[in-house]
Formats: C-alpha cells, sequence, structure tokens
C-alpha cells in the first residue's frame, strides 16, 4: 500500500475505491488467521478470564494465579510476571470476550477487531475525500 501511495497521487476519489475495498476484504481474509507476531491477545483473554472468575488482574500476574483456574485457556506469552498494565475500558472488554469461553473468546476478539478496524477504513476514507486528498486512503 506504500508504494500505491507514493505512486499515485493524481488520481479521483473514485478510483481509490478499490483501495477501500482491497482493504476490507484483507480484513475478512484475515479473520482467521492466528495471531503471529504477538503474544498480546493471550493476555487480554486471559486477563478477562481472571475477572470473570473474580480476580482481580491489576493486583495478580499470571505466574501467581492458580493454574487451574485457567484450564482451557492460552497462557500469556510474555510479561506473565507483571499484573495488567491495560485500562477498566479494556478490561471491560477482554472480560466481555471471555464470556464466550477459551475457543469463543478468540473468535470474539478477531470480530471486535473487525468491526473497529473497518469502521477506521470507513470513516478516514469518508474524511480523505471530503478533504479532497483520497490519494491518503493506502495509508490507512
Amino acid at each position: 500500500m506504500l508504494l500505491v501511495w507514493a505512486t499515485s497521487r493524481n488520481v479521483s476519489t473514485s478510483e481509490y475505491r478499490w483501495t477501500l475495498a482491497s482493504g476490507l476484504f484483507a480484513r475478512l481474509f484475515l479473520l482467521a488467521c492466528p495471531s503471529f507476531t504477538s503474544f498480546d491477545i493471550n493476555r487480554y483473554l486471559w486477563d478477562g478470564h481472571a475477572i470473570l472468575i473474580g480476580l482481580d488482574p491489576y493486583r495478580l500476574a499470571p505466574n501467581q494465579a492458580p493454574p487451574a483456574l485457567f484450564a482451557g485457556w492460552q497462557f500469556p506469552g510474555v510479561g506473565t510476571h507483571v499484573a495488567t498494565i491495560y485500562p477498566p475500558g479494556a478490561q471491560s472488554v477482554f472480560a466481555l470476550c471471555a464470556l464466550f469461553g477459551p475457543t469463543g473468546a478468540w473468535w470474539a476478539w478477531k470480530i471486535i477487531l473487525l468491526i473497529a478496524s473497518t469502521a477506521t477504513v470507513v470513516v478516514c476514507e469518508r474524511l480523505l475525500a471530503r478533504r479532497s486528498c483520497p490519494q491518503h486512503l493506502p495509508l490507512v
């Protein structure tokens, strides 16, 4: 997309619709792909489950928790000796995802990200079109 942005500066708004469509298609296509660059999702869902079972992720690091309470949940890959750093609003989203269980939580998280990233792209495309600079859409 950086190459598209760098080579097509004088294209009309309607011609950038393919960029929008390809971005949305990529999000749908990658929905089922596992996270391979980060273990953060494991921490998010671990925190969410901790909240649902009555533990405080602000006081309890993953390596201090009784493993039996987290049977079936993926253990966070990094930062297991540190209590959570995520704000309460994020924690509520993590807990919402954890309501769907160890397998369903992953899908809930991915769907939330799909909705949020799609909304971001659509809103940015509209804002860029209003400002007559659709050539920046590939950067979004």
